[in-house]
């Protein structure tokens, strides 16, 4: 619940936070909604792979162990391209497209909450010594 928790809190800030950052850059409504709903998308795809293991880190359990992730990762990708750059899309969700410095905006922010996630596993994953402790 305490991830769960930690996760809304960091989409809730770059969602909102990018948003805001893109209308003080001067960009229209459009593509600030853009932005925050490209947070939401990149962010949930990094937290999938911190999903992978609720105490480890997510490569410890080898990159392409289950390749239908990657699958539905590229296809989200693939989507959310569709969604941010097809004009009929714009006009139905009334966005707009956005630009390469955007999108390096929305990649660190996945980032920085990907490092966030592993930070709290390593800081609630019981420390081997301890385990070893048990059991004895």
């Amino acid at each position: 619940v305490q991830r769960v928790v930690l996760v809304g809190l960091l989409l809730l800030a770059g969602a909102f936070g990018l948003f805001e950052l893109a209308l003080w850059r001067g960009q229209s409504v459009a593509q600030a909604r853009t932005i925050a709903v490209n947070v939401f998308v990149l962010v949930e795809i990094v937290y999938l792979f911190n999903c992978r293991s609720l105490t480890e880190p997510f490569w410890s359990i080898g990159l392409f162990s289950n390749p239908w992730i990657w699958v539905g990762s590229g296809a989200m990708l693939v989507l959310q391209l569709i969604f941010t750059y097809l004009p009929i899309f714009n006009r139905v969700f009334q966005t707009a497209p956005i630009g390469v410095l955007d999108w390096l905006f929305i990649v660190a922010f996945a980032a920085l909450c990907w490092g966030i996630v592993e930070i709290e596993k390593r800081c609630r994953a019981p420390s081997p010594e301890l385990s070893k402790n048990k059991r004895r």
